[in-house]
């Protein structure tokens, strides 16, 4: 059957188009800044070098309120500096969920957070429902904002501009 290959070859597909979804992530927060949840992405939109961006969300789950930067790649340098944007924004979360991306579990993070005392519980890889606000806006950064820029590529093929214009850098 379909799902089953699915889910055997590609099981982050298996998760977007079979996973029931049940319950509330936010369940028992009681106030802002207990709960951070952070993910990175390439963002939809083509830079003048030809390249895409990457978008890093990080959103307070109680409030809902996301700080997001677009930095030229990914790293751990660009998740501090993100990090770093949020806690003059935010203040000082409790905890942050994130995953086990190299990018995530560099030294850099990883010291900025402990520093901090913030907690940061090691999540199981391919799982987009243990972080879904973070999900969530990259949606919404992408049809809300980026979706009205030059250089919007879309992330379906189907909606997919057969000429992108790249205009930023």
């Amino acid at each position: 059957n379909k799902a089953r290959l699915i889910f055997l070859s590609q099981p982050s597909i298996f998760k977007r188009w079979y996973q029931i979804s049940l319950g509330r992530a936010d369940n028992g927060l009681t106030e802002p800044n207990e709960r951070w949840e952070i993910d990175s992405t390439r963002a939809d939109i083509m830079c003048s070098d030809g390249k895409r961006a990457t978008a890093i969300l990080i959103k307070d789950v109680f409030t809902r309120r996301p700080v997001w930067g677009i930095f030229e790649k990914g790293g751990g340098h660009q998740i501090g500096q993100a990090l770093l944007k949020a806690f003059l924004r935010l203040g000082i979360p409790r905890q942050i969920i994130m995953d086990l991306g190299k990018d995530y579990q560099s030294r850099e993070v990883q010291l900025l957070c402990a520093d901090l005392g913030i907690d940061c519980p090691k999540i199981p890889g391919y799982s987009p429902e243990l972080k879904p606000h973070a999900e969530i806006g990259f949606n919404d950064i992408a049809q809300d904002l980026l979706s009205i820029l030059t250089g919007y590529t879309s992330n379906k093929l189907s909606t997919r501009n057969e000429e992108i214009q790249a205009k930023y850098t």
